[in-house]
């Protein structure tokens, strides 16, 4: 093509790229699977000039379906997608060893799910706009847990939180991560 770009590849009967070939575009990015009548339309594998890598369905260019998504930074997806977003369910691996898998909402963490961070701690529960938002419980590596409400990423509501030292557990409200005593009026 004109601008760079490069096909190889069966057409249709009208010239559109139909069947399995190999686009690379004039920017580096280079696809490899299904077309569709002139479409990225099917299975296949994007390698972006960036060192991202996608591998699954794609409908009209666009990642739909299942897919695994790595990041050139080293994260890594793999789940549902719905207009080139996570969305459904999926597994998100980051470089940093931490591992989410549960609902994703376009690309947020949103709904149930579970997270180990490597640290060793353990959230298991309801997520709203990637944090721990609504009812959950959170194991901490040392042993001490949570389990109750959230808000905005905090212990906040009611709960009870354990201590593995044998210490009497701790149940009533939470605010922002922190007890709070309310006295008797």
């Amino acid at each position: 093509y004109s601008d760079g770009t490069v096909y190889y590849g069966p057409l249709d009967a009208d010239y559109r790229k139909h069947g399995k070939g190999t686009i690379t575009l004039a920017n580096g990015d280079t696809y490899t699977g299904d077309f569709f009548e002139d479409k990225l339309t099917g299975y296949g594998t994007f390698s972006f000039a960036s060192g991202d890598i996608y591998e699954g369905d794609l409908i009209d260019g666009k990642k739909e379906g299942r897919g695994k998504y790595i990041s050139s930074d080293g994260n890594v997806y793999e789940g549902d997608f719905k207009a080139d977003m996570r969305h459904g369910k999926g597994k998100l691996t980051t470089v940093d060893g931490d591992v989410y898998e549960g609902d994703f909402n376009y690309d947020i963490k949103s709904g149930n799910g579970k997270y180990i961070y490597s640290n060793g701690d353990v959230y298991e529960g309801e997520f709203k706009g990637d944090l721990r938002h609504g009812e959950g419980k959170y194991i901490w590596a040392n042993g001490e847990t949570y389990t109750g409400d959230f808000a905005n990423g905090n212990m906040n509501g009611f709960g009870t939180y354990t201590w593995p030292t044998g210490r009497a557990s701790y149940t009533g409200y939470f605010e922002n991560g922190v007890i709070v005593v309310i006295e008797p009026q």
